[in-house]
């Protein structure tokens, strides 16, 4: 009796996964068809920002110019001026600051990091200038309002970001990633939110064109 619960145990796992993968398959599908925001009209003033894409993960990058916390980004990066861009990417702690390369990944941190809520971090970079002939940069054309309401989601992103936002320490990140700074962000990494989530969440809550649900980097704009 028992050999036998244990073989359909067994034997059910595989059904399991692959109802799983199909019912998620689905929910990917349709989130990334359902559109939001998209009856605004192209604006006519403002500017403009970028979505930059590896393939896999998808970061905001906006102009340094027109953020109202430039001081919290400036004094760690080591900027002076006005001009340039800051880039924003958020993602699971572990896997962002243990895999500087994709060599690195590791598979019992990928499924970590897929399966259970993990905590997140947030990776801030400097770009002097964006050229829209590099593989993955999508250009998008915002009102100034939108762009300070993606600063202000980027601001709720980060802890601790209206008394002392929490920095991870230099020594803490690899070399790979030595230009950058990273925060500890609020929210928890999984399958269901995950990097291209929270880039299309915040298009959403600034009123800029996306999709629904965008789990993978498939129709975040």
């Amino acid at each position: 009796m028992r050999r036998n619960i244990v073989l359909r145990s067994i034997l059910i796992l595989p059904v399991l996964l692959v109802s799983f993968v199909i019912i998620y398959g689905i929910m990917v599908i349709l989130g990334g068809l359902i559109p939001v925001n998209s009856n605004g009209p192209v604006p006519s003033e403002g500017g403009h920002i970028y979505l930059l894409s590896n393939g896999y993960h998808i970061a905001l990058v906006l102009p340094r110019n027109k953020c109202p916390y430039a001081d919290i980004f400036d004094l760690p990066l080591n900027l002076s001026g006005q001009g340039g861009y800051y880039y924003f990417g958020w993602g699971d702690r572990q896997f962002y600051l243990g895999t500087p390369t994709v060599r690195n990944i590791d598979i019992s941190m990928a499924m970590r990091a897929l399966f259970t809520p993990t905590s997140s971090v947030l990776e801030v970079l400097y770009f002097p200038e964006i050229s829209t002939d590099f593989p993955g940069v999508s250009t998008l054309y915002v009102t100034d309002k939108e762009i300070l309401n993606l600063y202000e989601y980027i601001k709720k992103s980060i802890k601790g970001f209206d008394t002392t936002p929490i920095q991870v320490p230099q020594d803490k990140i690899d070399q790979a990633f030595a230009g950058s700074i990273f925060f500890e962000a609020r929210g928890s990494y999984s399958l269901f939110n995950t990097c291209n989530n929270w880039t299309s969440r915040a298009l959403k809550q600034a009123g800029i064109s996306t999709h629904l649900w965008t789990p993978l980097a498939w129709r975040v704009e």
